[in-house]
């Protein structure tokens, strides 16, 4: 009972759709980007500056979040600020690429690779490294909302969409996350522009398979349609070959990861940006998750 009624809170009166691109008039972008910058020139804490150059100023950054609200200017303009709050309070303004310590990259638990077949790109998440903890929840959740806008903003530049892909193999039943599920859908549904085209479930474990028939009772149709639980026959429908990672093939193998030049490991890092424990980072990644690789 709990559990659908967080459902029925959190999701059936989300919505993730959005209009065509087209469909957003010029007038809408530049009222709320001028709503935005006079609240910014009102309260110049209210916003981190490099957010208001990067997304307030971009009418094609506006553009995305406009699709989300049916072109509606005040739904964009509340949507937007209420985004870019956010962002200054999980310090994502800051951070960069080389930001994200090593083991992030080496562990290959979120990464961008690859198109599906409709030109999408794909963030690809592999579940079994994702087991939050609540001594790392805050540092994650980072990770993780850098990396989804980041695919994001690509998507934006390259004028495409993107793909989420959640690799489930070998997910046990106590790494079943079904909070850390509920909190990157309502991320998603909260602060990301338009440009997420279809949810890929790969492999559910057994176990969890009843959990998903009520989760996709309760959520609104326009999920559903976007939303494909597969194994691996049904994958090479959705995903080419070759942007498929070796280990969907064979678990025991690991995708690499580009590391940036500049990332440095976690005894260096400046933790600052994820309000986070250096030893609980630390553990999380050494002593839980490297044990079960």
């Amino acid at each position: 009972m709990a559990f659908t009624t967080k459902l029925r809170g959190q999701l059936t009166n989300s919505s993730i759709k959005s209009i065509p691109e087209e469909a957003v008039e010029f007038h809408t972008l530049v009222e709320v980007q001028n709503r935005l910058l006079k609240e910014y020139d009102e309260n110049k804490e209210i916003f981190d500056a490099s957010d208001v150059s990067k997304i307030v100023e971009r009418l094609s950054y506006l553009r995305r979040f406009a699709q989300r609200q049916d072109g509606n200017a005040d739904k964009t303009f509340e949507m937007v600020k209420n985004t870019l709050i956010w962002r200054k309070d999980m310090k994502l303004p800051l951070m960069t690429d080389d930001v994200l310590p090593i083991e992030f990259y080496d562990l290959g638990s979120g990464f961008i690779h690859g198109t599906d077949f409709n030109g999408n790109l794909i963030f690809h998440v592999r579940a079994k490294y994702c087991c939050f903890s609540d001594k790392v929840n805050k540092a994650i959740q980072r990770f993780f909302a850098y990396m989804l806008f980041k695919v994001t903003e690509i998507s934006i530049i390259e004028r495409k969409g993107w793909t989420l892909f959640i690799d489930m193999t070998g997910v046990s039943v106590t790494q079943f996350d079904l909070a850390g599920l509920l909190w990157l859908l309502k991320f998603i549904v909260s602060y990301l522009p338009a440009g997420l085209k279809s949810i890929i479930l790969y492999n559910l474990p057994w176990y969890s398979k009843p959990l998903m028939k009520v989760f996709m009772t309760f959520i609104p149709r326009e999920w559903k349609q976007i939303i494909h639980i597969v194994g691996q026959k049904e994958l090479t429908k959705l995903i080419p070959n070759e942007f498929i990672p070796c280990y969907i093939e064979n678990p025991k193998l690991k995708y690499n990861v580009a590391i940036p030049p500049e990332a440095k490991p976690l005894s260096k890092i400046d933790v600052t940006y994820y309000d986070t424990e250096r030893e609980d980072l630390v553990d999380y990644f050494y002593n839980i998750l490297y044990k079960i690789k």
